[in-house]
């Protein structure tokens, strides 16, 4: 069985096809940060026209964890304000506190139902589906995100995008 990830499920790139590391993982990496203030866009470049790809939105008090190691970018929406989190720092969190555990393994599962809410509205839902669960989970991302960024998480046109938006688009 093939292990597809947001990213596959976003660029369609194979799952089998192994990306070359560009550059080692050390203690110092940055592993996830966190979102103090502020909205931010992660998304991919990849191909030779380096086509954009919309992963996810992050809001304010999230844990920002890439989907990628190597082709994750993140863009503010606004003014941020992160605590960036090393590989090394969270490894000494998880051996020195009592409950450091508990709270990662929060931090792991919220930020794997984004992903799988993600994956299973682009297999699952229709456009106007996605464009509702957009509008009631993260509302804030119409006001802040770029029309073409939005239409690009959604999978859909800009004009289709306006489309909904002219017509106060609901689903009941």
């Amino acid at each position: 069985m093939l292990h597809k990830t947001l990213f596959h499920e976003l660029t369609g790139v194979d799952p089998r096809i192994k990306a070359d590391r560009p550059a080692l993982l050390t203690p110092d990496t940055v592993s996830y940060f966190f979102l103090a203030k502020g909205h931010v866009m992660e998304f991919y470049r990849i191909g030779p026209q380096a086509k954009k790809a919309v992963a996810l939105f992050f809001g304010p008090e999230e844990f920002v964890l890439p989907s990628h190691t190597d082709f994750s970018g993140f863009a503010a929406l606004d003014k941020v304000e992160t605590e960036e989190l090393s590989h090394r720092t969270i490894v000494r969190a998880l051996r020195n506190f009592k409950g450091a555990n508990l709270q990662y393994r929060v931090i792991q599962e919220r930020y794997r139902e984004k992903v799988r809410a993600t994956v299973h509205a682009m297999q699952s839902l229709t456009a106007p589906e996605r464009y509702a669960q957009l509008k009631a989970a993260q509302p804030w991302v119409l006001e802040l995100a770029k029309e073409e960024d939005v239409a690009n998480y959604l999978g859909i046109s800009v004009r289709m995008l306006r489309g909904f938006q002219a017509s106060n688009f609901i689903l009941i």
